[in-house]
């Protein structure tokens, strides 16, 4: 009942929960008793487990032929790649075609989440003719990005560990989603309520699209020995950085 987001023009945010629909058209040749079709994937991951045994579980895995062949779905620990389709019995003919529902929640399984890291990802399609192992890529691969959850989640700011009195460091300013990932194109804004002891660090830090979720602040730095836990606010985001020991000199 949710959205429909096409892989090659649109992109799945990370941590979202639905199905993966997989549509494979035979546009090559006949593929004859003993062929493969194999999907792989570079630079992504996919689910927990997928598994063919249980519809009404996650991550469920189904085979819809439209096909006078018999095909047999091969995937996690049955198959040497992310997921296969063999032709047991007959003739997969050029026109017929298959779908893969990764995630089928027709059963009454919950489906699969898309994999919690943002990530530029690739699906490619290859075909072992004779059954021999021997496969070829069938055309370019399918790429696709996984973005970052609109909404940030988690303010992370982060400091030395140890710095002497008056010495500069950094100040890392980061805007997170629920996953963890780099909110890439928040603009917004932090802020920093004053203190006596720190110098160098601003009322307001600005973030714009352009910065990746991630700024550092230079030249901060604490005028008196101690730990010290720099505090800021993102609307209702707050945060503290790690505890900060400083020596004397």
């Amino acid at each position: 009942g949710g959205a429909t987001v096409h892989l090659g023009r649109e992109s799945p945010v990370a941590g979202t929960r639905g199905t993966w629909v997989l549509v494979v058209r035979n546009d090559h040749a006949d593929l004859a008793a003993g062929s493969v079709l194999c999907v792989s994937r570079f630079d992504c991951q996919f689910a927990f487990e997928f598994q063919t045994d249980r519809p009404d579980r996650r991550d469920h895995a189904t085979l819809e032929s439209c096909s006078d062949a018999a095909l047999r779905l091969l995937i996690g620990r049955e198959s040497v790649s992310f997921c296969a389709v063999v032709v047991n019995n007959g003739v997969f003919a050029r026109g017929d075609s298959f779908i893969v529902r990764l995630g089928d929640t027709r059963g009454g399984g919950c489906g699969s989440e898309v994999f919690w890291s943002a990530t530029a990802g690739q699906l490619l399609l290859a075909i072992d003719a004779t059954g021999a192992g021997s496969f070829v890529g069938a055309g370019a691969p399918l790429a696709f990005r996984v973005v970052h959850h609109a909404a940030p989640r988690l303010l992370r700011l982060l400091g030395p560990s140890v710095a002497a009195v008056n010495e500069a460091f950094d100040l890392h300013v980061g805007l997170f989603d629920r996953n963890g990932n780099p909110c890439e194109d928040f603009a917004g804004s932090i802020n920093f309520a004053p203190e006596e002891t720190v110098d160098g660090l601003p009322r307001r830090v600005e973030l714009s699209s352009g910065d990746g979720g991630v700024k550092i602040v230079e030249g901060v730095r604490l005028r008196s020995a101690g730990v010290f836990r720099l505090r800021g606010t993102s609307g209702s985001l707050n945060a503290a950085t790690n505890p900060i020991l400083v020596e004397d000199a």
